[in-house]
């Protein structure tokens, strides 16, 4: 029984970044606004700082989300924990992105969240989304 409870805090991580991704996929909104408390603070690979949910949609998920396809979390490499009523996930995502003439092409990055149980629900209270560093940038510069 005791490993079934030590599960259980990971289940609820990983329950909650499926559903945030099945949000992105289906450019649900409303699901993703479920997810996040309404003063969130968040960073994006779009807004800079996102201060409260109206601000992430608008800066964030509305021009992102509408230009991805594919969205997953690599749950195998995911990082999590939970402390009372305090959670944390750092997990690499990828998803196709659609360029302005319309042609896809891949992308890849990796997000944190803060997660806190509100009366039974996890929302997330800050998350970071960031792309992979380009392989030119990791380079050690020629001396």
């Amino acid at each position: 029984m005791a490993a079934a409870n030590r599960q259980a805090p990971i289940d609820a991580i990983e329950q909650w970044l499926n559903a945030f991704a099945g949000a992105i996929r289906s450019r649900d909104f409303g699901l993703g606004r479920s997810l996040f408390a309404p003063e969130v603070i968040a960073f994006g690979t779009r807004a800079v700082t996102a201060l409260g949910i109206e601000i992430l949609v608008d800066q964030q998920w509305s021009h992102i989300w509408n230009a991805t396809r594919g969205f997953t979390f690599h749950l195998s490499e995911l990082h999590s924990g939970i402390e009372g009523d305090f959670g944390w996930a750092a997990v690499p995502w990828e998803s196709q992105g659609i360029a302005a003439d319309g042609h896809p092409f891949q992308r890849a990055g990796r997000a944190t969240y803060v997660l806190q149980r509100r009366e039974g629900v996890w929302l997330a209270i800050h998350s970071h989304h960031s792309l992979n560093p380009c392989p030119e940038k990791l380079r050690k510069p020629d001396r």
